[in-house]
């Protein structure tokens, strides 16, 4: 019985912070921000987030582009109606974040925990 008790208390230790985890990757497209400044005119596009070399240029107008995707250090944005990657290390964006403060169900504050020194984040 003792056992047991430890299995599940671990269990759900386990998927505390996986949930916790999945929380903090989420990423969802309207927190990206955009891309607003071009080191370079024109700026080389990519066609994918692995590709190796450019495959393209596009005139740096009409900014800022909203991030469409984030991946490998490149950003996806629409160009003139046309999906295109670029290299983060070529632009300048203005990165959105957006942070919850909230304790977990059944959570302790420990000094462990976020937030656990006056119950902020």
């Amino acid at each position: 019985m003792k056992i047991s008790t430890v299995v599940a208390a671990r269990i759900k230790t386990c998927l505390l912070g996986l949930t916790m985890l999945a929380c903090a990757t989420s990423v969802s497209a309207q927190s990206l921000g955009s891309v607003v400044a071009a080191k370079q005119n024109p700026l080389p596009v990519y066609a994918n987030p692995d590709a190796v070399a450019p495959s393209n240029t596009v005139a740096a107008s009409n900014l800022p582009w909203p991030i469409k995707e984030s991946k490998n250090d490149f950003f996806k944005v629409s160009v003139g109606g046309k999906d295109v990657w670029v290299d983060a290390m070529d632009v300048r964006a203005d990165r959105q974040s957006v942070h919850r403060c909230s304790a977990m169900p059944g959570a302790k504050d420990t000094a462990g925990s976020p937030g656990a020194a006056g119950k902020n984040c």
